[in-house]
C-alpha cells in the first residue's frame, strides 16, 4: 500500500507477487514462492497477496474453515480452469495479464484516486473489480474469487494438494463443523447447511485467525503547468499516436505491453505525472505516456526502479541520456512563430537534449539527438493542440557509449575508407570533416 501510494523504498513488495516474478523471471523471487507453496499450501493467498488479505480483513469477524482443500464438484473445477485457461490465453495473444492478476486489482483500487486526467472510465475500471471481489468476501461464503476465478489461486490449490503442512476433508470427513471455530455457536442454521448435499462454505485453504486493519490515506494536491516557471497556462491536448510512448526502459512497445499487469505502481510513483492508464481495449489500464501534465525528465528513473514485471527494465540516469524512446514533430500549421508571427523560443530553450534550434525564427527538430522527452510538447503555448507533438518508437533506440579506443578506431576507420578527411573526437562525440565533396549529392 505505501508503495502504491507513492513510497518507492516500499516496491520490493511487488516484487515477491506470483505474476510479476513470473513476468520478470526473478528466479528467487519464484523459487522462495515455490517453497512456500510446497510447505504451506495455499498460505500465499493470506500472507502475500493483498488482495487476499483484504478480503481476510472483510471477514475477521466471521467464521472460516482451517482445512486447506475441500471437496470440490465437477461444475467448480470446470469453471475455475476454464477461467485459467482464458487467462492464460489472452496473455498469450497479447491482451495482457492485467484483467485478473490480483495484485494489479488491488493495486489499481490503491492508486485510483490519484490518476492524472481519470475518467468516470478509468475510475470504474479501477475500482469495480475490487469492490466485487469485497462484496463476495464480505457477504460470501469464504473467498469465492479466489477459488473460482483467480488464476494464481487456481495454481496454487494444486499443489496445496501435496503440500507438507495441509489438512485435508476426506472420505470420513462426519461433517461435524468443529473445523470453523465459532461456526456452531454463532450461526443458528449450522444444521441446516451440514445435512444439505453439497457446497460447503468456506475459502477451501489454510487460515489464520487475526485480527487488524490497514489505515491508508493521501491528499491529491491540485497541479498546474507552468511555462518555465512564470506565467500559466491551461494545459495542452493529447495528439493520436500511431504508437504510444512508453518509458525508457522497456526496450519496445511489445515488450512493455507484453509484460505489463497494469497495476499503476509506476504511475504512482512517477512525480511529474507523466504516466496514466490507457483506456484502449488491448491495453486497457496500462500506462502510456502523456505530457498534458508534464514530461520525462532525463535524470528521473523512477518507474524503472518500482516495476515489478520486466516491463521497465531498472536503468540508471547515465543510461536513459542514450535512450530514444521516440522523436519531436513540429507541426507549422499550429506554431504560433508560424501562424501569428510572434517571437517564441519555448522549445528551444527548454529542450534538455538541445535537439531543437531555431532558423529563421522557427523551430528546426534534430531527430538524432532528440530523446522524445515530451519537454516540448508540455510547455509549446499553442493551444488547443501544441505546435510539438511526440512520435513514438515501436522499437526504443539505444545509443551506448564508447571507449576512448573504440572511438579512436572508429574514427581511423572513416578516413582509411575515404568516408572523412579527418576526424574530430569531441565529449565522445565523431565528428568527421569532409574538405572538398566531388558529388553534388553527397554534399
Amino acid at each position: 500500500v505505501a508503495a502504491l501510494l507513492g513510497a518507492p523504498a516500499f516496491a520490493f513488495a511487488a516484487g515477491i507477487q506470483w505474476l510479476p516474478a513470473v513476468l520478470a523471471l526473478q528466479l528467487w523471487a519464484i523459487a522462495g514462492l515455490l517453497v512456500y507453496a510446497f510447505l504451506f499450501g495455499r498460505a500465499y493467498c493470506e500472507t502475500v497477496c493483498p488482495l487476499g488479505v483484504m478480503q481476510d480483513l472483510l471477514r475477521w469477524r466471521k467464521p472460516r474453515r482451517v482445512c486447506s482443500r475441500i471437496p470440490e464438484t465437477r461444475a467448480r473445477i470446470a469453471v475455475k480452469w476454464g477461467v485459467f485457461a482464458a487467462f492464460v490465453v489472452a496473455g498469450a495473444l497479447g491482451f495482457g495479464f492485467q484483467w485478473l492478476d490480483p495484485y494489479a486489482i488491488f493495486g489499481r483500487v490503491v492508486t485510483a484516486w490519484g490518476q492524472p486526467n481519470a475518467n468516470a472510465l478509468v475510475y470504474a475500471a479501477s475500482v469495480a473489480p475490487a469492490a466485487v471481489v469485497a462484496v463476495l468476501a464480505f457477504f460470501g461464503k469464504g473467498r469465492a474469487w479466489c477459488n473460482l476465478i483467480c488464476p494464481v489461486g487456481t495454481v496454487l490449490q494444486s499443489i496445496a494438494k501435496i503440500a507438507l503442512v495441509r489438512d485435508k476433508v476426506g472420505r470420513n470427513c462426519g461433517r461435524c463443523r468443529e473445523c470453523f471455530k465459532a461456526g456452531a455457536a454463532e450461526r443458528p442454521d449450522a444444521g441446516k447447511e451440514a445435512a444439505g448435499s453439497g457446497e460447503r462454505a468456506g475459502d477451501g485453504e489454510a487460515s489464520i485467525s487475526r485480527r487488524g486493519f490497514i489505515a491508508t490515506g493521501g491528499a491529491l494536491a491540485a497541479d498546474k503547468v507552468f511555462d518555465g516557471g512564470f506565467a500559466p497556462v491551461s494545459e495542452p491536448g493529447i495528439p493520436e499516436r500511431r504508437f504510444p510512448l512508453v518509458p525508457p526502459g522497456a526496450a519496445s512497445f511489445r515488450n512493455f505491453t507484453t509484460r505489463c499487469v497494469g497495476c499503476q505502481l509506476c504511475v504512482a510513483n512517477c512525480p511529474t505525472k507523466v504516466l496514466r492508464p490507457s483506456t484502449e481495449f488491448k491495453r486497457f489500464m496500462q500506462p502510456e505516456m502523456g505530457f498534458d501534465h508534464g514530461y520525462c525528465r532525463p535524470e528521473c528513473v523512477k518507474c524503472s526502479e518500482v516495476c515489478p514485471t520486466g516491463a521497465i527494465k531498472r536503468i540508471v540516469p547515465h543510461d536513459k541520456k542514450g535512450i530514444r524512446i521516440g522523436h519531436a514533430i513540429w507541426h507549422k500549421d499550429r506554431c504560433i512563430a508560424a501562424t501569428e508571427g510572434v517571437t517564441c523560443n519555448v522549445c528551444e530553450r527548454h529542450c534538455p537534449a538541445h535537439a531543437i534550434v531555431l532558423v529563421k525564427g522557427l523551430p528546426v527538430v534534430d531527430k538524432e539527438k532528440c530523446i522524445g522527452c515530451g519537454a516540448c510538447e508540455n510547455l509549446c503555448p499553442a493551444r488547443p493542440m501544441p505546435g510539438m507533438t511526440l512520435k513514438g518508437f515501436e522499437v526504443h533506440h539505444v545509443y551506448k557509449p564508447m571507449t576512448a579506443a573504440d572511438a579512436r578506431a572508429e574514427a581511423d576507420r572513416l578516413v582509411a575508407q575515404g568516408l572523412a578527411d579527418s576526424v574530430e573526437i569531441r565529449d565522445g562525440v565523431i565528428r568527421p570533416v569532409v574538405k572538398t565533396v566531388e558529388d553534388p549529392e553527397m554534399a
